[in-house]
């Protein structure tokens, strides 16, 4: 594919743009009556072409943007029966063998993934949930306009989320894709539950690597596996997963998974208040803890709860640093923020309950300096055409989902201790993701007063809401600076 041409891509480099129609357009099983219409037409389309029948499907479109004095250039678009509306963010990624040098890109290839969407527009489906990868280089047919895309089915009926990658270990070459599902529960309650997967990309010795060695097979076909789809007390299921995940690693490049549950696609769904959580969960297979044979067998379900976790900065006398950590069967509860972090990498992770009936997650986490940072919403109009409710912003240590030891959102009061905030209120309006800048350090509470106005620890929080205002705030982390650990002669 030329794009804009050969010179606008120095050494073979551009760039491009991805984008979807959201709810535009039709699916295989869209039909009147879902909303998801049926766009099926049979039209005079041009010579050659008089009374020819064509279905409209919903698509995603790949553009060459690479010299913005120029006029984008199309390069492909992908649309597929199955492939439902495009309401998933898509993912980028790349695999090179082993063989290759990390950074050469004789024989590398970069696809695109994403997850089949809704078919309807109250935020349902009504097929089975898919992965799709389709290479950017070719698009989605060969020349003679044959099917050359891969995808991967989960056996599930439901909306796939919005698609992260992992270079697990910093080598260029993606490891893992991690998407989330949305599953409407008939028997309920909840009305829907959720599914955290993984696609692994398997190991490529020899170029060009191809899709056959990703997920693991499943009667005949390659499938994604699942991270977790319950967690104990016996088989407790969690809500939807719709919004991108997050990813980090721990000090044992041992891989973290933080996401959280819920939606608000329809005014039934602002009205429901089914408990929503969020989860910290481990991945054992990209960390060589278990070989995946089959779509069930590496999922997580041991995690601690941490709700009621409460770390205090200063402790009254005989009070311990961490309470309210006590629905432990096999383990002490832990008393020290020390002991807590041990407890939490003893098991698959942690989870915290949403609090207030009827908060959810629906954007994606941020992570720096060992520190979670998502909002949540709590709608209050039952009207899904307004984003009046509140806004809340969490701030949980990442290996504990509790506050930190040090105050990242500042402390409370209580009686003779002092404790460690781990949200605060952001008032109206439905927040989508924060943005952290490290910047200039300034003066004041706040990190405002004249004249060096900026953080005092030199990162900001930026949290738009859903009215067009953005909360500015400064906030603490405990190492936010990248900074060499190691390093080899290659």
């Amino acid at each position: 594919m030329t794009g804009q041409g050969a010179t606008e891509h120095p050494n073979g480099w551009g760039t491009i743009l991805i984008g979807g129609m959201r709810f535009g357009g039709s699916c295989g099983t869209c039909f009147d009556g879902t909303g998801g219409v049926a766009m099926t037409v049979t039209a005079d389309f041009g010579p050659g072409h008089t009374g020819e029948t064509r279905t409209f499907y919903s698509a995603y479109f790949v553009l060459d943007v690479s010299n913005p004095e120029q006029d984008p250039v199309l390069l492909w678009s992908f649309s597929d029966s199955a492939l439902g509306l495009t309401s998933a963010s898509p993912a980028v990624l790349r695999v090179n063998p082993t063989s290759s040098t990390p950074t050469s890109n004789a024989d590398a290839r970069w696809f695109m993934v994403v997850g089949s969407g809704v078919t309807a527009y109250d935020g349902t489906s009504g097929q089975t949930a898919k992965i799709f990868a389709i290479d950017l280089a070719t698009g989605p047919k060969d020349a003679g306009g044959v099917n050359i895309f891969s995808r991967f089915g989960t056996a599930t009926v439901g909306v796939m989320g919005d698609a992260i990658t992992v270079d697990v270990n910093l080598d260029y070459r993606v490891d893992v894709i991690y998407i989330g599902e949305s599953v409407r529960n008939g028997a309920g309650p909840p009305s829907f539950v959720g599914k955290m997967y993984r696609l692994t990309m398997g190991v490529c010795t020899t170029g060009p690597c191809d899709t056959s060695t990703w997920g693991v097979n499943s009667a005949g076909s390659r499938s994604p596996t699942v991270l977790i789809q319950s967690f104990k007390p016996g088989t407790q299921q969690f809500g939807p997963v719709g919004g991108a995940v997050a990813a980090s690693a721990d000090e044992n490049n041992t891989i973290w998974v933080y996401f959280g549950t819920g939606r608000n696609y329809t005014s039934a769904d602002e009205s429901n208040t089914d408990t929503q959580y969020f989860f910290g969960v481990k991945d054992p297979v990209v960390a060589g803890a278990c070989t995946q044979v089959s779509m069930l067998n590496c999922q997580q379900s041991d995690l601690v709860n941490v709700s009621s976790a409460v770390v205090c900065s200063t402790c009254a006398p005989g009070r311990d640093q961490v309470t309210g950590v006590t629905d432990l069967t096999t383990s002490t509860s832990p008393r020290t923020f020390d002991e807590l972090v041990g407890l939490t990498m003893s098991k698959d992770g942690w989870y915290t309950t949403l609090p207030t009936n009827g908060e959810r997650s629906l954007s994606r986490p941020t992570i720096l300096g060992g520190i979670i940072f998502f909002t949540t919403f709590t709608p209050q109009s039952g009207d899904i055409c307004t984003s009046a409710g509140e806004g809340q912003l969490y701030a949980l240590f990442f290996k504990t989902g509790s506050a930190y030891r040090d105050s990242a959102l500042g402390t409370a009061t209580s009686g003779a201790s002092i404790n460690v905030l781990r949200s605060t209120d952001l008032g109206v309006g439905l927040a989508s993701q924060v943005s952290l800048q490290i910047g200039s350090q300034g003066s004041g509470a706040a990190g405002t007063t004249a004249p060096t106005p900026g953080c005092v620890n030199r990162v900001t929080l930026y949290a738009p809401m859903g009215a067009g205002n953005v909360n500015t705030m400064c906030v603490k982390v405990s190492n936010p600076w990248s900074r060499m650990l190691a390093w080899r002669d290659l």
